[in-house]
């Protein structure tokens, strides 16, 4: 009981320092912030910030533990959904956007800066890391692929990443749903084209409709799903 009291604890802290940097992002710049700054508006002393983190940048990265949360339950319910049979309502790429997009005050007081350029290249190593070893069961009876999957899988991560922040920058004149589905279509045929024919279509979907007539963002994503993902799943 003492240790879950603990872990709450030790919760919001940590949110309360990652809320006082987001509000100075956007009062200040990022740049201009210091640890004094943060420790002033979440009323908390050094000693408090330093058992958590180790500077401001990993203050920074660590709001991105939302999206790696987010990106789990997405996950989960994939699983959930070829265990029952039922079609899940999951859309990774969407609710990435839909996050970014509400969030993208945040995301246009640090673009184009050295703490922007550091969370695109969290970012892409997280979701590169999340997508090579799925991509690798991908293959559709070949030996030799003519594109490495790991040139495959920087080539759609930058895709992504670069799509969203041409939609940022251009004050988001898509919705969210027209940027995941124009994702999709520019990807599809890379998938395809580098991991073969059948690749981008699972075995479960290809089984049910062969004539691969479901273009559905539900069957796409189903192509991302980490097997290794949530534990107790």
């Amino acid at each position: 009981m003492g240790e879950k009291k603990e872990d709450r604890r030790v919760g919001r802290t940590r949110r309360l320092m990652q809320e006082a940097l987001m509000a100075l992002v956007e009062e200040k710049g990022y740049e201009r912030i210091t640890v004094q700054d943060i420790l002033d508006w979440a009323d908390v002393g050094r000693s408090t910030f330093y058992a958590h983190f180790r500077d401001k940048d990993e203050l920074l990265l660590s709001w991105f533990e939302h999206l790696r949360t987010l990106f789990e339950q997405q996950q989960q319910a994939l699983l959930t959904a070829r265990r029952t049979g039922n079609a899940p309502e999951v859309n990774i790429v969407l609710d990435l956007f839909r996050y970014t997009g509400k969030h993208h005050k945040l995301y246009k007081a640090i673009s184009g800066r050295e703490s922007g350029e550091m969370i695109r290249k969290y970012l892409h190593r997280y979701l590169s890391g999340l997508l090579q070893p799925v991509l690798e069961g991908l293959r559709v009876s070949r030996r030799t692929l003519p594109v490495p999957v790991e040139v495959t899988t920087h080539q759609l991560v930058s895709s992504l990443l670069s799509l969203m922040t041409w939609w940022l920058d251009h004050n988001m004149p898509y919705p969210p749903e027209k940027m995941e589905e124009m994702f999709r279509i520019l990807t599809r045929p890379s998938i395809e084209a580098a991991l073969g024919k059948g690749a981008a279509r699972p075995k479960e979907e290809a089984a049910v409709n062969p004539k691969g007539n479901d273009d559905s963002a539900t069957s796409f994503y189903n192509l991302f799903i980490d097997p290794f993902c949530c534990p107790g799943r």
